[in-house]
């Protein structure tokens, strides 16, 4: 027999109606450790907004508010970033996004660090992996998963072969070893 909840459903906290800025593309929400809101999301140089409630947001800048010239070369010259990952770890966010053009294989996934999360804290901590024309997937949408144990990995793709997934340094949160697991 299936467990049957002892709450009702009543009870939980309904997030409410959304409003003020809520035009997003690809969101990550996290609470901070003071509890405030903050999300950040596709769009130039990856927008940034936060929330006291989870449900009044606003514009908060953007993660790049100088621009992140290091990504050009996979957006084809543009200023939109994908899909970001945020999560906060040990006092420190961490922040793995897409570089990327519609339909391209010429991709890339960054990481970049904040103690704050607000806009032009962040530092960029470099490449995490990439991928160009020839190859038969794709390094877009990361998303971090931390075990239980510790370790640190970095499931990512989509478009051509499906989810692919790399093992993370958790000293330098970037890739540890060549090996691509599928």
């Amino acid at each position: 027999d299936a467990a049957v909840p002892t709450t009702a459903p009543s009870t939980y906290p309904n997030p409410g109606l959304v409003t003020g800025d809520i035009g997003v593309h690809d969101p990550s929400a996290i609470k901070t450790p003071s509890g405030e809101y903050l999300l950040v999301h596709t769009g130039d140089n990856l927008e940034i907004k936060t929330s006291t409630d989870r449900t009044a947001w606003r514009n908060a800048g953007s993660v790049w508010s100088n621009g992140a010239s290091w990504t050009t070369s996979y957006t084809a010259g543009g200023k939109s970033l994908w899909a970001p990952d945020i999560s906060y770890h040990d006092g420190q966010y961490y922040l793995y996004y897409s570089a990327s053009s519609f339909g391209s294989r010429n991709s890339a996934i960054f990481l970049a660090t904040s103690s704050t999360g607000a806009s032009g804290s962040w530092t960029n901590k470099g490449q995490v992996i990439a991928t160009t024309t020839s190859s038969n997937y794709n390094a877009i949408d990361p998303n971090l998963i931390v075990t239980e144990d510790g370790q640190w990995w970095l499931s990512f793709g989509s478009f051509w072969t499906g989810i692919k997934m790399v093992r993370l340094d958790p000293s330098t949160c970037l890739r540890s070893d060549g090996n691509l697991l599928s």
